[in-house]
């Protein structure tokens, strides 16, 4: 079962990192999205005091523009997408944006929160993951 997850995860890699090479993710920093970053964004302000933020599947970052826009957090966002992470790290110098699979990052630290947008379902023991 686990070859068989590793598999999914290679391939899938290799697939995002195609998309974003060929932009196919761009439409995420639209004005057309802004509303669900804001969401996401308004729970966290509800709910935490967004000291840490830790992102798992942050994409090219786009949660982190919202979130810097507002403020100035502690984050620290991942993807399994080498592509996603290049784009995210130009936002930014400080080395916060980090390539890997979320099945297997163990952070640096604790968080305040943990944003799981649209990655969730890539996590295989959802429960376990969570309490780590």
């Amino acid at each position: 079962m686990e070859k068989m997850i590793q598999d999914f995860i290679e391939s899938s890699k290799q697939q995002w990192d195609e998309e974003y090479k060929a932009q196919m993710w761009d439409y995420l920093s639209d004005i057309t999205e802004y509303a669900r970053y804001s969401v996401v964004y308004g729970y966290i302000r509800k709910f935490a005091a967004a000291e840490g933020i830790l992102d798992m599947g942050c994409g090219a970052g786009n949660l982190y523009d919202l979130l810097t826009e507002q403020e100035k957090p502690a984050y620290v966002g991942v993807d399994l997408s080498e592509e996603a992470i290049k784009i995210a790290s130009r936002k930014t110098d400080a080395q916060i944006f980090h390539c890997a699979d979320i099945n297997h990052y163990t952070p640096p630290r604790s968080f305040d929160v943990i944003v799981f947008n649209e990655s969730l379902q890539y996590v295989p023991n959802t429960p376990a993951k969570l309490l780590e």
